[in-house]
């Protein structure tokens, strides 16, 4: 668990390192960042790191959802390449003023087994966690704020998460279909 002052400085440390990227084409040594950052960053974590505009505008969301790297390398990495995610034009320097960094620490991700639309509601809870699918090949994952930010119920966000997988809606009903779920501390500036 990152405490909310430790989220703080994790934001802080993400927009530093964007900020030096953009300018120099370089990221943080190890020696730019604070002590009391790496003390509870070593832990290994998944993490993702999301840019959005100051009208709430997604402006690129990149992350590791596995904790195979220590959660400040996480992040170093993570803020570089939502700077460049593939699916927009890669952020520029004139940008930094008006973009919004949010940070989301994972816990490690669970395969859960869902065979009707009540025990999806009891294994799900809209909010706390996010999911991933996994199956034919494909893999989609939406956090844990993704349902909430758009209004969906369980079923959209089961559906909308096959979507992202590049699979039909309902493909979570798929028993070779792998569903993973998480929670996410969510940190913004």
């Amino acid at each position: 668990m990152v405490l909310e002052e430790e989220g703080s400085k994790l934001i802080e440390m993400v927009r530093k390192n964007i900020e030096k990227y953009l300018r120099k084409n370089e990221v943080l040594d190890k020696y730019e960042i604070d002590e009391e950052i790496q003390k509870y960053t070593k832990k290994k974590r998944g993490a993702f790191v999301t840019l959005k505009t100051s009208q709430g505008k997604l402006r690129g969301c990149i992350g590791r959802p596995y904790p195979d790297k220590n959660l400040i390398d996480v992040l170093i990495d993570c803020s570089v390449s939502a700077t460049k995610d593939p699916r927009f034009s890669p952020v520029s320097e004139s940008e930094l003023g008006d973009i919004r960094i949010e940070v989301t620490v994972l816990t490690e991700p669970e395969e859960i087994d869902i065979n009707s639309i009540e025990e999806a509601e009891e294994k799900i809870e809209i909010g706390k966690h996010g999911l991933m699918i996994i199956g034919r090949g494909y893999q989609g994952l939406l956090l844990p704020q993704v349902p909430k930010e758009h209004g969906w119920d369980i079923i959209d966000f089961l559906n909308h998460s096959c979507m992202k997988a590049g699979l039909p809606g309902d493909s979570w009903k798929d028993s070779n279909v792998k569903i993973m779920r998480f929670e996410g501390q969510v940190f913004e500036e």
